[in-house]
């Protein structure tokens, strides 16, 4: 009798023992893959650009999101060869995502910053159906660039790297042709717009002075000569 209830203690003991060690791993598995559950998740309703989303989440809010590690391909200009550019990033992530459940995950990276930007969006890793975060895919398929301004969790952004080195090496999406830089001056700034104003005023004072004081010793010359 004794010998059985020592047996009977022994099988508790050793399945608290595994219990503990299950959730012990488990908890190294999801501390090693970055928010392997996602905190927040939704249905994306509309795209208005590759990193742009909005999304009503299960809680019935809506939010207007931006994917976090990538930056946008430049838009389709007259003076750049066949390609591709953010029209076609467009088209594949809502053919990734749109009327489709994702997962929104926040970055620690981020936590400094209250997880919006300056439109306060907010800023997450989106997870598509099958696990994989859209920012990688875009990137690997040469859909996007590896933003080199968002601060992001280190082990995700060498993923983005080396996504992006693949997508290079391997000539993916806007990798396939070399953009011709766009020669298109860029609009001037209100600042650089007054300043600009304030030197066309200094320049056309200067020229009128000049103007009138040639004008004024002609005058001089004119009536000594007379005289």
């Amino acid at each position: 009798m004794i010998r059985c209830v020592a047996r009977s203690s022994d099988v508790h003991t050793r399945r608290t023992l595994g219990a503990l060690v299950a959730v012990l791993v488990a908890a190294v598995v999801h501390a090693g893959v970055a928010h392997a559950i996602p905190p927040l998740a939704g249905v994306v309703t509309h795209v208005e650009q590759s990193v742009f989303l909005t999304v009503k989440l299960d809680t019935g809010e809506i939010e207007r999101v931006r994917v976090i590690g990538i930056d946008p391909l430049p838009i389709r200009h007259p003076k750049m060869p066949e390609g591709v550019y953010r029209e076609d990033a467009d088209a594949r992530v809502r053919e990734l995502v749109l009327d489709r459940r994702v997962g929104l995950n926040l970055d620690d990276a981020n936590a400094a910053f209250g997880h919006r930007d300056r439109e306060g969006r907010l800023l997450v890793h989106v997870i598509v159906d099958g696990g994989e975060y859209l920012g990688f895919i875009l990137v690997r398929e040469g859909l996007a660039y590896r933003s080199v301004y968002d601060e992001i969790d280190p082990s995700i952004e060498k993923l983005y790297d080396r996504a992006q080195s693949d997508a290079q090496e391997e000539k993916k999406g806007v990798w396939t042709v070399e953009p011709v830089k766009d020669d298109t001056p860029e609009p001037l700034s209100p600042g650089a717009k007054v300043a600009s104003a304030i030197v066309w005023v200094i320049g056309a004072a200067v020229g009128l002075a000049i103007v009138g004081g040639l004008f004024v010793a002609m005058r001089h010359v004119w009536n000594a000569r007379r005289a």
